[in-house]
């Protein structure tokens, strides 16, 4: 039964209603870490799935429908966070999450040029019309007077939005007025 000791110690904390904080005495102190990134996609496309008309747009969470290299067969899947698309014009936006702090003192803003080769890829990949690169918003973009956007010769175009968590429904309202205003017009 010892291979069951784990599970019944977190059945504990769960069932007796135990607290995380470490007290004095003979008792284990757990803790439920969870990654950031992670626990922002899936708030960002949960609040996506909410407010976009499920008729009108389709959306895939870590989409798996395209790889970097097509032959002699499929390799390195490509797996964006969220893809939406146009049920009537098939136009396509590819939406990443980083949970990363930007700030203007930083090259490019901190944005990693890890990141921007995988948007490339995805806009290229999937043909978006705009790949959408959504960072948490923080006090040192405060007085940013321009957007931040990245756009290639041969179509690329990248732009960067912040997510005021502190403002969510604002934030939506906006990130959806670019969705929209990008896959209506040509």
């Amino acid at each position: 039964m010892s291979g069951y000791d784990t599970a019944l110690q977190w059945c504990k904390v769960f069932l007796l209603n135990k607290s995380f904080t470490a007290f004095a005495g003979s008792e284990l102190a757990y803790a439920l870490l969870f990654t950031m990134e992670y626990v922002f996609k899936c708030y960002i496309s949960a609040r996506l799935k909410k407010v976009l008309d499920r008729e009108k747009y389709s959306i895939s969470i870590q989409d798996k429908s395209h790889y970097i290299f097509d032959y002699p067969s499929k390799k390195f899947a490509l797996k964006p966070d969220i893809v939406l698309k146009d049920n009537t014009s098939g136009k396509t936006i590819v939406l990443d999450t980083k949970w990363k702090l930007l700030t203007p003192c930083y090259s490019n803003f901190g944005i990693s040029q890890a990141d921007m080769y995988q948007l490339y890829a995805y806009g290229k990949k999937y043909a978006a019309e705009k790949v959408i690169l959504l960072y948490p918003w923080n006090e040192n973009v405060r007085n940013l007077s321009d957007e931040i956007f990245f756009s290639s010769n041969d179509w690329v175009y990248v732009k960067v939005i912040f997510v005021d968590l502190l403002e969510m429904d604002k934030s939506m309202e906006h990130l959806v007025k670019v969705i929209v205003d990008t896959l209506t017009f040509t």
